[in-house]
């Protein structure tokens, strides 16, 4: 009987606390091979690896689970190990060590990304950061605990803070918040030091409050209690500041937190308000103040579309276009003047209302004064910050009709307002409408939470003109949430629902609160596909803006238990899918050839994942590559993503066969004439799903640019190849004697993960107890995942996942000690340079991997030339192209040679004896964790 999950857990856990490690390593090895266990495999793989002070193990294990899992627990534990290693200074090897100090600091910051509201991630992160030589890191040290010290409330958060401190780290080690009608927080004082007095100062009144009630004290430090109640009326929006006076000095300290700006508590309501009467009001005052505004004639408000029920009227009705600004003179200028420059193209009757919410730029406070003066926008001043949730809601008191939300980063074009309003009144009990948009959550134009870079003027105006042809018809769809880029609200949903929470953080997630909340209340929410609008994104807060959203988005779940599945369902059934394609189909065709294709490519590379696509384009932009500017990337069986990079990032998705047609039409358009797979396993996938479009070979030119051939040609004649070759098994036994144990990245298509030597060498390790833990970057095929039973090889598909900053984290700081290279082939060839992109990492490739490259039927192996045998040449390109930090190796079987651990000593000659021992065993499983399994070479797509 199969056992289950809970069984499976429960049964790890009672052998790991009983430290049978042998029977808790036999019972993984099982887990391993089937999907449902592995994830949880690989965790007690990392559990017990640490526990028996096996670093590089126990790393090679939470890697591969990290990927697997997107949340915050192996990188939790990862961060833990790395710091417990380097605290105990345990490790033998001092590069070992070398490298794990240099992957705590960036493993800690993946662990706070994931999850910066837990406590122990900002503790570690922070450490991190404190222990740095780097003025920016120190910077940023000091920015973290400001946003974290008002947050916190366990005695023991605070007591670990306080002891990480340098002394003077802070004037006053203390912090004020605000929770509700009350201003809460604490200070920490030295135990022997007198109690201080705090100096509370708001509307330009001060008061003095000796803290009285003791949270804790032990005989160094004392932490007391700061509570005071306010009126709430009275407090709205004022200032206020705490400080700390001590006996005998004047200066006043400010806790951490002040300034704070005091917000109401509850979210503002406003009244529904006569439609007929806003409109004359805001045509009036348009036509008394600017040309550019044209009023709604009676005539043009009869011959709008006819829509359902009682909102056919609403068509044509006024609207408030709100930009709340704060900084950044030209790129708010841009937005004012965009909107200000669309007037003509748009019918409804609008007002730009802009909220400067204290500015500190004088430049950008007079330029918006003039165009005040001048009578093109209505302009409110706030006397002091109020934030973005603050400006809002002071712009929707003052609203005359609908409003649209319109952030100071974004950019319109042509009827942009007219289409939104359609959209508004469509069908009844819309609440809000969101475009479509380069950055914008769920409206994203490359796919749902899917940023990409800002779009320039012209970009914009081609994009949303495809998107009003090609949505005019089916121009809307249900979205789960909003997003406050360019959010219209409907005048009659902000009579029912109220404004913005002012209780949320820094005005991060207050679209989807609000979009919840009329969600509640029976309103809808929609996405304009017949609109694009332009939407710089990422600048308001910068490396402080996922720690607010993480908060506010812990309140809206708890708010809203259903809003995370609500808002995944959405992103997984993505209704914008078939809006988007349209739309990019119709820019696509209406695009100069120049633009689209600047290279004049006709070649078409067939990729086996869309992560390896978008980072090939992103070489290209980095000028790795060149030639190609756009790139097919198979998806799943039946689906593939056509991706480009000119003028700007861009993808089509495809579903085969049925659109083979479209795809073929797209890719005339491009000119191309060409199309190849990346591996042969592709290129037989291609040609059994649509066999009536041919593939071609493999080509050998995206391996290396221009200039590195070119380099690589003057260097040939020099290259000594018996030279290099004799030095290589000292050299490797140099590198090896370095080595306490060594994680190895393994690159290859997907025959290779199958062949029999690279199957023999994971069976050798693992038989042999070396210290070598390979992680394939790419899945074997179905009958060979038995592999990972050895548990010696764990899957490290970095091509394959859309988690970027696990990614990037991998490629660049994660203790790799090589890469090991199982064929030569170009898509094999850019894993391996992105893996050692950021640091030179040895690569280490045998002699039966490159006469298995040459055995193979293909006339274009990476790296082959004319005149010398390919293995010859090809290692000698290898050489240049690494600068000679290249291992070459007889065979695989070499690498379980010579370790040195606390187990077994291996040479050469007694490694051959086992060999052929371990090959005559019949062993499935033992104790002892060696492990054999079949070995027929599979060449079945995965």
């Amino acid at each position: 009987m199969p056992i289950t999950y809970e069984q499976y857990k429960k049964s790890l856990g009672t052998l790991f606390s009983e430290e049978k490690y042998d029977e808790l390593l036999a019972l993984i090895q099982g887990g391993l091979t089937n999907e449902d266990l592995l994830n949880e495999s690989l965790l007690w793989i990392g559990l017990m690896a640490s526990k028996k002070n096996d670093p590089k193990y126990a790393l090679a294990a939470l890697m591969s689970l990290s990927l697997r899992d997107s949340g915050p627990i192996p990188i939790q534990l990862l961060t833990t190990l790395l710091s417990n290693q380097l605290r105990l200074s345990s490790v033998e090897s001092n590069s070992d060590k070398s490298a794990l100090a240099d992957a705590y600091r960036p493993v800690a910051a993946e662990w706070y990304r994931t999850t910066p509201t837990e406590f122990e991630a900002f503790q570690q992160y922070f450490l991190a950061l404190l222990v740095s030589e780097s003025a920016e890191n120190e910077q940023l040290a000091k920015k973290m605990l400001h946003w974290h010290l008002p947050e916190l409330t366990k005695i023991q958060s605070i007591l670990t803070v306080i002891r990480l401190l340098p002394e003077g780290y802070l004037p006053e080690l203390g912090a004020v918040t605000q929770q509700g009608d009350k201003l809460i927080g604490w200070i920490a004082v030295k135990s022997s030091q007198a109690t201080p007095q705090l100096v509370i100062a708001t509307g330009g009144k001060q008061m003095l409050l000796t803290p009285s009630e003791l949270l804790y004290q032990d005989a160094e430090w004392s932490i007391l209690k700061v509570e005071v109640i306010f009126a709430q009326q009275e407090m709205d929006y004022q200032t206020v500041q705490v400080g700390v006076v001590r006996a005998g000095r004047q200066q006043v300290d400010v806790l951490v937190g002040c300034p704070l700006i005091w917000m109401p508590t509850t979210p503002p309501m406003y009244q529904r308000k006569d439609e007929k009467a806003v409109s004359n009001a805001l045509s009036s005052d348009f036509s008394n103040k600017t040309k550019l505004t044209k009023n709604v004639s009676k005539k043009n408000a009869s011959n709008k579309t006819q829509v359902i029920g009682d909102v056919t009227n609403k068509i044509g009705s006024a609207v408030d276009v709100i930009i709340p600004v704060y900084a950044n003179k030209e790129m708010t200028l841009a937005c004012v003047q965009s909107v200000l420059a669309c007037h003509s193209a748009n019918k409804t009757p609008q007002r730009i209302l802009v909220i400067n919410d204290a500015s500190p730029e004088f430049e950008l406070v007079d330029a918006l004064q003039a165009l005040a003066d001048e009578g093109h926008i209505t302009l409110r001043h706030h006397a002091h910050n109020m934030g973005f949730i603050g400006s809002v809601n002071h712009g929707l008191s003052v609203a005359k009709g609908d409003v649209v939300l319109l952030n100071s980063d974004t950019l319109v074009h042509g009827d942009w307002l007219d289409r939104l309003q359609k959209v508004a009144y469509s069908t009844e009990k819309v609440a809000s409408v969101t475009p479509f948009t380069n950055n914008g959550e769920l409206m994203s134009l490359l796919a749902p939470c899917d940023p990409a870079k800002a779009l320039t003027p012209e970009q914009l105006a081609q994009l949303d003109r495809a998107a009003s042809i090609a949505n005019a018809q089916d121009m809307s769809v249900p979205l789960d949430t909003g997003c406050g880029f360019c959010f219209y609200m409907t005048r009659d949903a902000l009579a029912d629902v109220g404004g913005l929470d002012p209780m949320l953080r820094r005005g991060y997630g207050e679209e989807s609160d609000w979009s919840y909340r009329a969600a509640s209340k029976g309103w809808l929410h929609l996405g304009a596909m017949n609109t694009v609008v332009a939407h710089q994104g990422g600048l308001s807060f910068g490396e402080e803006k996922r720690f607010r959203v993480m908060q506010n988005l812990n309140i809206i779940e708890k708010r809203y238990p259903d809003s995370t599945k609500n808002f995944k369902t959405c992103l997984r059934r993505d209704p914008m899918k078939h809006g988007r394609n349209r739309l990019r189909r119709v820019w696509l065709h209406e695009q100069a050839h120049t633009r689209i294709n600047p290279t004049q490519q006709s070649e078409l590379r067939i990729c086996h994942s869309l992560a390896l696509a978008e980072r090939f384009l992103t070489d290209i932009e980095a000028n790795r590559f060149q030639g190609h500017t756009f790139i097919l990337a198979r998806i799943n069986s039946y689906q593939v993503t056509l991706a480009g990079r000119a003028p700007h990032a861009w993808r089509i998705q495809y579903t085969l066969p049925d659109q083979i047609n479209l795809l073929q039409q797209d890719l005339q358009k491009l000119g191309v004439f060409t199309l190849y797979a990346d591996t042969y396993s592709l290129k037989r996938w291609w040609q059994s799903t649509v066999p009536s479009v041919s593939v071609a070979a493999t080509p050998h030119s995206m391996v290396l640019n221009a200039a590195e051939k070119a380099n690589t040609a003057e260097k040939e004649e020099a290259a000594d190849l018996d030279t290099l070759l004799n030095h290589a098994p000292q050299k490797w036994q140099a590198w090896q004697a370095e080595k306490h144990s060594v994680i190895l990245a393994v690159v290859g298509q997907e025959e290779a993960f199958a062949s029999t030597e690279f199957i023999h060498l994971a069976n050798q390790l693992a038989a042999q107890a070396a210290p070598v833990y390979l992680m394939p970057t790419r899945y074997p095929t179905v009958s060979n995942a038995a592999i990972f039973a050895t548990a010696k090889v764990f899957p490290m598909p970095f091509s394959l996942s859309r988690h970027d900053e696990r990614v990037d984290f991998y490629c660049q700081h994660f203790p790799l000690d090589g890469v090991l290279l199982l064929d030569t082939l170009p898509a094999t060839l850019q894993e391996a340079r992105l893996l050692d992109e950021k640091r030179n990492l040895p690569w280490l490739i045998s002699q039966d991997c490159l006469d298995r490259c040459d055995s193979m039927d293909h006339s274009a192996v990476a790296m082959k030339g004319e005149g010398m045998a390919s293995m010859e040449r090809g290692f000698i390109m290898l050489h240049q192209l690494k600068e000679d930090n290249v291992f070459w190796l007889t065979n695989l079987q070499q690498l379980t040679y010579g370790w040195a651990n606390e187990k077994t000593l291996i040479n050469a000659n007694t490694a051959d004896v086992q060999r052929s021992n371990a090959n005559s065993a019949d062993v499935n499983s033992t104790r002892s964790g060696a492990t054999r399994i079949n070995n027929p070479i599979n060449t079945a797509d995965n």
